[in-house]
């Protein structure tokens, strides 16, 4: 993943990098899907993200690769949705604040704008059920 990292910053071997990404995005769907190997797609993935974040781009800029929004795009998207989860929580790890989160939704549009929006909606909601636990351990409290 470090070779694609830096790959992508030379303009002759671009091409051969977003190959090389588009490749591993659809072998790790492949791993996946097969019980066995599913913690090596996992990995695969994690390690294809780390890579998109590596080069310290401004956060809007990295939710704008096509590649990204295909990997996001392709996990499901059930009652918890687990892609949001995944890459909030990745965004978490790496140390990018919510205000970054923030001013990247305010500056995306088209599929990236789609991608900020549920990042925010899933942080919002986090937020309230929060909010709802505390509120009904105060409730709990006060009325023993």
């Amino acid at each position: 993943m470090e070779y694609v990292a830096e790959a992508m910053k030379d303009v002759k071997l671009m091409g051969y990098a977003e190959s090389l990404e588009e490749s591993l995005l659809a072998l790790s769907d492949r791993l996946m899907a097969v019980k066995d190997s599913k913690a090596i797609g996992e990995r695969i993935q994690n390690e294809m993200l780390d890579g998109l974040f590596s080069n310290n781009d401004d956060l809007v800029d990295v939710i704008e690769i096509q590649n990204l929004q295909t990997w996001y795009f392709r996990k499901p998207q059930g009652p918890v949705s687990t892609r949001t989860r995944d890459l909030y929580h990745k965004i978490e790890q790496l140390g990018i604040s919510e205000e970054k989160i923030g001013e990247a939704h305010s500056k995306a549009d088209g599929d990236a704008g789609r991608i900020t929006k549920e990042l925010v909606d899933y942080k919002l909601e986090q937020q309230l059920k929060t909010v709802n636990v505390k509120d009904a351990a105060h409730a709990c409290v006060r009325h023993f």
